[in-house]
């Protein structure tokens, strides 16, 4: 099964193949370009230049990727039923830009660190709720 979405970390020394800009030659293996708009055929592909924080998103229509335009840092992926954009915050206690999805209403997808925080939170109050002291438990 191919990916519907490959998202490509921009590095300076593969930015002209991540973005297409060069072909391989005929006794060359196909670039990363090539593969996944001429081979797999992947649907959408990002790249996010970590040093200016900024990310394109391409599309594949006609068999050929064009640029979406993007507002604002973000992108709705209807097709998913997600977005893609960039967002300010720690992650793995490393705080700066990072490329996250976000959902239909427009709030970060949290990460499995966010998700077993907010668990122990509705816990916590659960049991507060229920006259139980959270540090006695």
């Amino acid at each position: 099964v191919n990916p519907f979405i490959v998202v490509e970390l921009l590095s300076p020394s593969t930015q002209k193949e991540d973005l297409g800009e060069i072909e391989a030659e005929p006794d060359e293996p196909p670039t990363k370009w090539q593969v996944y708009e001429e081979i797999l055929q992947v649907p959408y592909y990002v790249v996010y230049d970590r040093q200016n924080s900024s990310f394109r998103t391409f599309h594949l229509q006609n068999q050929r990727y064009q640029e979406l335009e993007i507002l604002d840092n973000r992108l709705w992926l209807a097709e998913l039923g997600v977005g893609l954009g960039v967002w300010q915050g720690s992650y793995q206690k490393v705080d700066r830009l990072w490329l996250r999805f976000y959902d239909a209403s427009g709030n970060w997808i949290p990460t499995p660190e966010e998700r077993e925080r907010q668990r122990a939170e509705r816990f916590r109050r659960l049991l507060l709720e229920n006259g139980i002291n959270p540090d006695e438990v």
